[in-house]
């Protein structure tokens, strides 16, 4: 499976701001599953 990545700066203003969250990657054959959680200062 290809990953289609983008950097981490071009993605934060459309990650919510707090809170744990659940991201994913699938195609016919497999799934990535990726743990989020986002701490505020």
């Amino acid at each position: 499976m290809r990953l289609v990545t983008e950097f981490y700066f071009n993605q934060i203003t459309r990650r919510p701001q707090t809170g744990r969250h659940t991201a994913l990657v699938y195609d016919d054959q497999t799934v990535v599953v990726y743990g989020l959680e986002m701490l505020k200062n």
